[in-house]
């Protein structure tokens, strides 16, 4: 359980650290656009993330994200591929920025139900099926 702490934890602070980034990059015009770059690698890491908290550690909210990003991508490629995706773009960002968002919550939650679960009694089996 401990391999499992840590992921968290350094999950959480990966996600945090860019995130952080992402918003100071935001402060001039120019910035916005390094922060639109910036935002591959945190999606990246998130997809990372939840096939090992998913698949590793069989958490069933990561394997459901995951299964909501195989079909956004899906999605998306789709929409390409057929000259659509033009006209739904806003869309398309705010959904991405919505899974984003989601997925840094429950990881901030999961990280601080762990740090509580080793200061009350170590009892962490079901720290992640909340």
């Amino acid at each position: 359980m401990e391999t499992k702490k840590w992921f968290l934890k350094t999950d959480y602070y990966f996600q945090l650290i860019i995130l952080t980034g992402l918003v100071i990059c935001t402060v001039s015009v120019v910035g916005i656009i390094y922060a639109a770059f910036g935002l591959f690698p945190f999606g990246l890491w998130q997809v990372v993330s939840a096939l090992v908290l998913g698949i590793g550690y069989r958490d069933k909210k990561r394997l459901y994200y995951l299964g909501v990003v195989t079909l956004y991508f899906i999605s998306v490629y789709l929409l390409e591929k057929n000259n659509i995706l033009d006209n739904l773009f806003g869309i398309f960002v705010g959904i991405a920025l919505f899974l984003g968002g989601m997925y840094f919550i429950w990881t901030r939650r999961d990280y601080i139900e762990s740090k509580n679960a080793t200061i009350n009694n170590n009892d962490d089996s079901d720290l992640l099926d909340a």
